[in-house]
């Protein structure tokens, strides 16, 4: 009698977890598992991705606040602290707005559009 062929979900899992081959190769026939598992392209390993996705993050939230600092800096520690509240401040400003306008665009159709917060236009 013929093996079966392998459905996707089968392949799926078996990608998946490799230590299932002995399994697969079972239902489906001797060499079967090692057939599948060659034609799988290799891995990046998740944890590179993740740490380099946090890091760039971290720097993507903290790069606003610091510029504000560096140029409010002439101005001593009150400039320094005004200049890193300037945008978070803003941001909140335009959030309060944006809440405020939301009756508006349903009386208007939508024909005024939300603030972009300046953070996310920088």
């Amino acid at each position: 009698m013929a093996n079966p062929k392998p459905t996707q979900k089968d392949i799926f899992l078996l990608n998946q977890m490799p230590d299932l081959a002995s399994k697969f190769d079972e239902v489906y026939g001797n060499g079967a598992a090692a057939e599948v598992l060659s034609k799988q392209a290799p891995k990046r390993p998740p944890q590179t991705q993740q740490q380099g996705s946090y890091t760039g993050a971290a720097i993507r939230g903290m790069t606003p606040p610091l510029v504000g600092a560096a140029i409010g800096a002439p101005f001593g520690p009150v400039g320094m602290l005004a200049g890193s509240l300037a945008v978070p401040a803003s941001d909140a400003l335009t959030a309060l707005i944006n809440t405020a306008t939301i009756g508006a665009e349903k009386v208007t159709g939508n024909q005024y559009g939300r603030l972009t917060p300046p953070s996310q236009a920088m």
